[in-house]
């Protein structure tokens, strides 16, 4: 199926011509103008374009010139429409360039008369059922074609003039006939010969051989009736009529030469001018064409180095922006690690006085019991004291009772009293060792001068009972010993027995008191080294975390430091971006006003082009008119060459014509002489 792209502004014309066309095996697609038009036929090449001259953004024929030089579309047949009234005289110059078209149509043209054309370009195949139709369509359009002008206007006003002037010289030949008419009336067929020639057929004439000229121009005319026959004083008229011919005829080559010379030197001259003005002038066009296709570029370099330079700009921006937030984030964290190191201090600091408070409580704590301990030593002394002097009173009662009776028993009493002495001795010590025994698995280091401490007071208060005990003993023995020897051994042996359970209870109770302070003490020391160990933890800790705090406190001001420095960074980057920001909005100034110059340029470009379009025209159309010239030129000199002949050749009939008129009189003279004679 043939595809026909239709680029033209004028919808209605547009649409008719695709809707005839549907009756065709045709694919149209309108574009209302160049740019698009120009886009269909680069995208899919037609095989025929209708292109108008008149577009809403383009001149026709520069769309046209764009279309043929393609080197994908220069192939494609073109025809173009145009509403201007000297549409033939473009359509003439257009087809003396490059860029011309197949066919030209001027509107008002009915859609038919287009579709005639393009049978010429196209092989346009009807539908089935609209054959016939069609074929009427085609040759009404054939009818109509013969009507389109493909010519240039009315010739310049030289051809007038030279016609003017041929016309001027075939009358005033005929006038030169009319005249010897008048004079010598010569019979009829002569006279309508000389009265029906033509201009066309005196260059006819003027074109055969000159043999054939004098033959012609010697023959003899045909002898005039008598009846009319000049009288033969009228010879002298018609030698006046002559000379007055010959003059005209002179008078008509001066201004023949004359006026054939310097209208064509003239409008020659003219053309040329005018030709060599409009060829400086496009020239001029050109180059001022070429000025702002280098003003374009530059304005476009320029333009990409503005946006080269706020691009880089702006990268640096978005670097500077990148490292700021960078450094806000190295901040934020160094001061959420700052507040997380001072927290755990604050934390630790805590924790580190109250063990410190626990360490000192335990301290009072032991204080106390220490205190408590020596008051109930103290208090267990004053009662053991205090029983034992009741127990000497009454002994010395007792003794004082019995010492008669002892007096017997004082020896065994004595041997008693050593031996029950020597057993609770070594009760004791055995009491003593068990309990250190006991009290060796229990005690711990801190509790040893404590320990030493209540042995050597129990030492020292078993040494001064015993002593005492001795000495009342002996004291006993030496008042007893007379007379309570063997009441004084029982009542020793009781009171022995009473001293050792009550011995043995206070030891019991003493050895409970000692292994519930023991325990205690262990526990307290064992809570104390905790304590201590804790406070060291706690010490160590604190140290570390001072360490950490110092070096926190040194990443703070070097971070405070850095902050300072970013800020000042910082403000030196907020300094530069308004002073970027600011080259920016200057660079986006003259980026905008480089691209509303670059519009104008672009604008003035296509006015230049239009121009340039418009000149080529012209030029084309003066170059047109001055080789219409020029062969009219040579037309005129040719015609005025055979005007010359025809003169010619009408001064030979006009002198035969004489010379038949004076033959003639002479002969009738000659006659009536002969007659008189």
């Amino acid at each position: 199926m043939q595809r026909v792209l239709v680029i033209d502004s004028e919808r209605q014309f547009a649409t008719a011509l695709q809707a005839h066309l549907g009756r065709y095996q045709v694919e149209v697609e309108l574009a209302e103008d160049g740019k698009t038009g120009i886009e269909a036929a680069k995208s899919n090449a037609p095989d025929l374009i209708v292109l108008a001259i008149e577009l809403s953004d383009d001149n026709g024929f520069l769309v046209g010139r764009k279309l043929k030089r393609s080197k994908k579309l220069g192939h494609v047949p073109i025809i173009i429409l145009s509403n201007d009234e000297n549409a033939d005289n473009l359509f003439e110059q257009h087809k003396k360039t490059k860029s011309k078209a197949e066919h030209y149509v001027r509107r008002p043209a009915s859609v038919e008369d287009v579709a005639a054309r393009m049978l010429d370009l196209i092989a346009l195949k009807p539908l089935p059922a609209t054959e016939i139709e069609i074929e009427g369509e085609a040759e009404m359009s054939d009818e109509n074609e013969s009507d389109v002008p493909t010519k240039v206007g009315e010739p310049p006003e030289i051809d007038d003039e030279i016609d003017a002037f041929a016309e001027n010289a075939f009358d005033a030949l005929m006038m030169g006939g009319s005249g010897a008419k008048a004079a010598v009336e010569p019979d009829e067929p002569g006279t309508g010969e000389y009265e029906d020639v033509e201009l066309d057929d005196v260059i006819m004439v003027s074109d055969a051989p000159p043999a054939e000229g004098a033959s012609s121009s010697s023959a003899p005319p045909s002898a005039p009736p008598e009846s009319l026959r000049p009288e033969p004083e009228d010879s002298g008229s018609g030698t006046a009529a002559a000379a007055r011919l010959r003059s005209e005829i002179s008078e008509l080559k001066a201004k023949l030469a004359e006026s054939s010379g310097g209208v064509s030197s003239r409008q020659f001259l003219d053309l040329r001018e005018t030709l060599n003005s409009k060829d400086k002038e496009i020239l001029e066009l050109r180059d001022q064409l070429g000025v702002r296709d280098k003003e374009i570029l530059e304005l476009r370099d320029q333009s990409i180095a503005l946006e080269r330079a706020s691009a880089d700009f702006g990268e640096k921006i978005a670097g500077l922006e990148r490292s700021f937030s960078k450094a806000q984030e190295a901040i934020a964290s160094l001061t959420e690690d700052k507040e997380a190191a001072n927290k755990r201090f604050e934390d630790v600091k805590a924790r580190f006085e109250r063990e410190h408070g626990k360490v000192q409580g335990l301290e009072e704590s032991l204080a106390q019991e220490r205190e408590g301990r020596a008051a109930d030593v103290a208090a267990l002394q004053s009662t053991r004291d205090a029983e034992l002097a009741k127990t000497l009173l009454a002994h010395d009662e007792a003794l004082t009772l019995v010492k008669a009776e002892a007096a017997a028993a004082i020896a065994k009493a004595q041997e008693d009293s050593e031996a029950a002495l020597q057993a609770a001795a070594n009760e004791k010590e055995t009491a003593v060792a068990t309990l250190r025994a006991e009290l060796s698995d229990e005690r711990s280091a801190a509790l040893a001068q404590a320990s030493a401490e209540a042995e050597a007071a129990q030492q020292a208060s078993l040494a001064a009972l015993r002593e005492e005990l001795e000495t009342g003993v002996a004291a006993q023995v030496a008042e007893i010993e007379a007379a309570w020897k063997r009441t004084l051994a029982e009542r020793e042996a009781a009171l022995e027995g009473e001293r050792h359970l009550e011995l043995e209870t206070l030891g019991s109770e003493h050895s409970k008191q000692l292994a519930t302070l023991g325990r205690k003490l262990a526990d307290t020391e064992t809570e104390l080294s905790g304590a201590r160990e804790r406070e060291q933890l706690n010490a160590e800790r604190n140290a570390e975390l001072e360490s950490k705090l110092s070096e926190a406190e040194g990443m703070l001001n070097t971070t405070s430091a850095q902050l300072a420095e970013i800020r000042e960074a910082h403000e030196r980057l907020e300094a530069d971006l308004g002073q970027i920001t600011a080259a920016r909005d200057a660079l986006q100034q003259e980026a905008d006003s480089g691209h509303a110059r670059l519009a104008l340029l672009e604008s003035d470009k296509r006015d230049l082009e239009s121009r340039v379009g418009s000149l080529e025209a012209v030029k084309a159309q003066m170059e047109s008119r001055l080789s219409d010239a020029m062969q009219k030129i040579a037309t005129d000199e040719a015609l005025l060459e055979r005007v010359r002949k025809a003169m010619a050749i009408g001064l030979t009939l006009l002198e035969d014509q004489r010379n038949n008129v004076v033959g003639g009189a002479t002969s009738e003279t000659e006659g009536v002489s002969e007659d008189a004679e």
